[in-house]
């Protein structure tokens, strides 16, 4: 879930840089962490090969969706979408 659609933009541009940093490695931890749970149990079935097909559209989804709560947090912190 985006925290768009929990937390109103005014509170989140109120965060502190450190909690939008502690935000953003919990965000990595937690991507990371599916990922290799995704990878070990399709590993341990027996379809190693399967991580391949898998595992590039996964960590993709994992890392835009952690890249746009970070922006929704701290634009500035980021080019514009445009440039």
């Amino acid at each position: 879930m985006a925290l768009i659609e929990v937390i109103k933009r005014e509170k989140m541009l109120a965060l502190s840089t450190r909690a939008v940093i502690c935000l953003a490695i919990l965000c990595g931890v937690w991507v990371a962490a599916v990922l290799v749970g995704t990878f070990t149990v399709i590993y341990l079935a027996g379809y190693w090969w399967f991580n391949f097909i898998v595992g590039p559209p996964l960590a993709d989804g994992l890392a835009r969706a952690w890249i746009c709560n970070i922006r929704y947090c701290r634009p500035q912190w980021f080019k514009p979408e445009g440039a």
